[in-house]
């Protein structure tokens, strides 16, 4: 059911970079949050930059080891580091019903860790001998257009959310400072009912 396999890349890091590296930090919660990406100035090979529709893996580690998330928006020129998988469905697969086959499989792949104490790995081969039920396209299509639209407002108000996070930790500080002065604004507190 996918196409690609493989680990990231061993990073060279520079905050000046547009190229943005996807750590193990990034996938929690079966999300990805792309404020902990770092930028990287190394040449990237065209497969490794992430897709949307790819699953990443989380495996290297205690504690992180086996952490799911698909990518649902398009990030430009994000790769991965060498502690993530990128798992790639194939073309006919419907990549709603693919992301949650595998983000279902995160306990699985959380046992699936080899090696000693705080170095476990989760290898490639093991993601790929991952048995995932494989129904028609016709249901897997039928899944994929119930859940897409969903999927897609999640991802929306995730946005909107961290804008107005960003906004009010911008002007949280000037309005106590009192560097923003909201004195002439007209503004209506309704009264309480007692």
């Amino acid at each position: 059911m996918c196409e690609y396999i493989s680990r990231g890349i061993s990073p060279k890091y520079s905050e000046n970079s547009e190229c943005r590296v996807i750590n193990q930090r990034c996938v929690r919660d079966n999300r990805l949050q792309l404020e902990f990406a770092r930028g990287n100035t190394k040449q990237v090979p065209e497969e490794k930059f992430v897709r949307f529709g790819d699953v990443l893996i989380n495996s290297t580690g205690v504690g992180t080891l086996g952490r799911v998330t698909q990518v649902y928006r398009s990030p430009e020129k994000h790769t991965v580091d060498s502690h993530v998988t990128i798992v790639r469905p194939l073309a006919g697969v419907d990549r709603d019903y693919f992301g949650w086959s595998l983000i279902q499989l995160q306990p699985d792949f959380e046992r699936l860790g080899t090696g000693a104490t705080g170095q476990t790995e989760l290898n490639r081969t093991s993601i790929a001998k991952t048995e995932l039920m494989s129904p028609p396209l016709s249901i897997q299509n039928g899944f994929g257009g119930k859940v897409y639209p969903m999927r897609s407002l999640v991802e929306i108000l995730r946005s909107k959310n961290d804008n107005l996070r960003q906004t009010r930790d911008l002007l949280l500080p000037k309005l106590i400072s009192g560097e923003v002065d909201v004195s002439e604004l007209d503004i209506t507190i309704p009264e309480a009912n007692a």
